[in-house]
């Protein structure tokens, strides 16, 4: 090989993988229904109690092979959804203290995510991290930073996809939601939030 032939042969290496480095990141999404779970928790001194839905919509956009470079994601939850079992405390709930007219839904839009970098996110791997961003809820917007786990897997389809699962505590008085009082007794101020989501990737 002559060595024009072998600096090209080397310029064309070095361009197919500085092109796989900068691939385009996978956009994978969050459809509501069936699989996909948002869970509060709630105590009285009487009593514990949960919310939960299934209305949480979004997407993921990351690099598997680089998950911590510049990953972006954005979860929305329809409130008037949630329910504990007990209809005239989900009325109350609603109406009352998250004001669902006026605030329908719950958001979190993702800033960075710290842990796994330089780890690449193969199939049947999961990565453990914190997922630092922002989140509203009842027009207050607050910088949360979630303990996060992602799992790569592939569904029944075949189609590669991501279980998500976050848990962070949401404080009501930070969101100027009022206590609510189930028959005199006052529910804490303190609401551990599970998000356990399944994000599917659109086919190639």
């Amino acid at each position: 090989m002559t060595r024009r032939a072998a600096g090209a042969a080397a310029a064309l290496w070095w361009l197919a993988l500085s092109s796989a480095a900068l691939a385009a990141p996978t956009t994978y999404t969050v459809v509501p229904g069936p699989g996909q779970k948002i869970r509060f928790d709630a105590k009285t001194p009487v009593e514990t109690y949960a919310g939960t839905t299934d209305q949480v919509s979004g997407e993921v956009r990351v690099d598997p092979d680089r998950p911590g470079h510049e990953p972006s994601a954005r979860f929305e939850v329809k409130l008037s959804s949630l329910r504990t079992g007990n209809g005239s405390r989900d009325s109350n709930m609603r109406r009352r203290f998250l004001e669902t007219d006026k605030f329908p839904t719950a958001a979190f839009v993702l800033n960075r995510l710290e842990g796994p970098a330089g780890t690449a996110l193969t199939p049947g791997r999961t990565l453990s991290g914190t997922a630092r961003g922002t989140f509203t809820l009842h027009g207050v917007t607050r910088d949360i930073a979630p303990a996060v786990t992602v799992t790569r897997e592939r569904d029944r389809a075949g189609r590669d996809r991501l279980h998500i699962v976050a848990r962070f505590v949401v404080r009501l008085d930070e969101h100027k939601i009022g206590t609510p009082r189930f028959l005199f007794f006052a529910v804490r101020q303190e609401h551990p939030v599970t998000v356990d989501v399944r994000a599917v990737a659109a086919a190639p």
